[in-house]
Formats: structure tokens, sequence, C-alpha cells
């Protein structure tokens, strides 16, 4: 019987570049349209979440997002921002957003110092704010009313300067948005493929995709975002880490083999 010789190298870094931001500059909110669940988020005070991913209820351009339901003053969910931004320049804050009946809702948002309180409409429009912090805190959303306010958010984004641009994900899940899904009989066809555990993190995934370097991944963290986090990450250049350790797989080729 022949035998077959892998050469297995085994590197002590392993680093792989993640893909050039798009258009628009950087989002300094991290998971801002909650497609990973409340990974980076907080929660303050008496408030309680659900991520809804039904296409249908989203607004256009959206994956997901955040419902919350406060019954407190200043309830809501916060991001760390220590040191995060440059003070004493622009900043503009965006986001879509909208109350969940006809009852008055509104909510505070924003760096913590520098937040803007908004009254939401019943329907998805997308709210900008333009400010210059003076003092580093954090980042926050947070009901305005001690009344239960309940209401849906996403596609936050914060960026440099005093214009709101388009949501930018992480690059390759918006390469992903824009292609198709074929299904012929047993055959399903797509750009990427999750799966979600029972609370709809994404823990594992396939992609096509060969600007993401990743053609598989497991035991995946803050999926879709630029922090995304893989403990199997087998690529496209069949490289690989496993756990702890990156792996390059070198076949000897031998005729016959």
């Amino acid at each position: 019987m022949a035998i077959r010789t892998i050469s297995v190298t085994i590197k002590n870094e392993w680093v792989q570049k993640p893909p050039k931001q798009q258009a628009g500059g950087r989002n300094y909110i991290k998971n801002g349209n909650f497609l990973s669940g409340l990974d980076f988020w907080g929660k303050f005070r008496d408030v309680t979440t659900e991520i809804i991913y039904n296409k249908s209820f989203l607004p256009s351009n959206s994956v997901s997002c955040l419902k919350m339901t406060t019954n407190q003053n200043y309830a809501g969910v916060y991001q760390l921002f220590k040191d995060v931004l440059k003070l004493n320049k622009p900043y503009t804050l965006s986001f879509l957003a909208k109350k969940h009946s006809d009852n008055e809702v509104n909510i505070r948002i924003g760096y913590e110092s520098k937040k803007a309180e908004i009254s939401l409409s019943s329907e998805w429009k997308k709210y900008t704010y333009t400010f210059t912090p003076t003092a580093n805190s954090n980042f926050v959303v947070y009901s305005a009313s001690d009344e239960q306010q309940i209401f849906y958010i996403t596609n936050i984004q914060l960026e440099t300067g005093e214009k709101a641009s388009d949501y930018t994900q992480y690059p390759f899940i918006e390469e992903a948005i824009q292609g198709s899904t074929d299904v012929n009989g047993g055959l399903l066809l797509g750009n990427v493929l999750g799966v979600k555990d029972k609370v709809g993190k994404v823990r594992a995934y396939m992609s096509g995709i060969k600007d993401t370097l990743t053609a598989f991944a497991a035991g995946v963290s803050n999926f879709g975002t630029s922090s995304e986090k893989r403990k199997i990450d087998i690529r496209h250049d069949g490289s690989a880490k496993i756990g702890v350790f990156d792996v390059d797989l070198m076949l000897i080729i031998k005729k016959g083999l």
C-alpha cells in the first residue's frame, strides 16, 4: 500500500490581514447592527433585549436589529469607549430606529457626555447627530423616560467628520448580502453559509468569497465584525489555524499519489 506523506509546519505566529474597509471610513461602533447579538454591548438598569433577524421587518440595507424594552429612565445598552475618540474633533453619529407603537418614545444616544435626546417615529428612519467630544466617556443608547419604552435600533455608525455615510459592515458581509442564494432540489448555493446557536449568534460558517481568506470557520465569536475571532480557521490558500496552532500544509506530491 502506498503511503502519502504530509509535511506539517507549526508557526509561532499567524496573522490574517482583514480586507480594507469600504468607503465611508472607520466605524468606531463595534457590532452596530447587532448581527453578533450583544457582543461588545453591556446592559444598564431595567432593560430587556431581543435580536431580530426577520428580513421583512427590517429596513433596507440591514440584516438584524435590536429590540429594547425599558422600564426606567437611563436604562439601555452601552459600549465602553475609553480613549477611543480624539477630543475636540467633530464626529457624526447615524443610526436607523423606530418605536414599537404610537406611544411617545424618547431615547438618549451618543457619547455619554455629548448625547442627543431624540423622539422616535413609528416608521424606520435614519437619524444623524454631529458633536465634538471634549472629554472621554462611553457610548450609550438609553431611555429618556421612567415609562415603558419599546423601540428598535440598528446600523449604528460613528465616524469622523461632519457628514454621515452609508452604514459599513465588515466588507465580506456586504459582498455576501449583494450576492444570491440558489436552491435547485437538494442543491443549495450561496456566498456565505452561517450556522447560529440557540440564542442567534453565528458560531460557524463557510465562505466562498476568496477576499475573506477564510473558507471554513468554527468556534466563531463577533461574526461579521472587524473583531471576529475563530478557533478553527481553514483558509482558501490551504493554510489553517486550529486552536493556538497555525499550520501550513505542504503536500509532498509524488508520481502516482
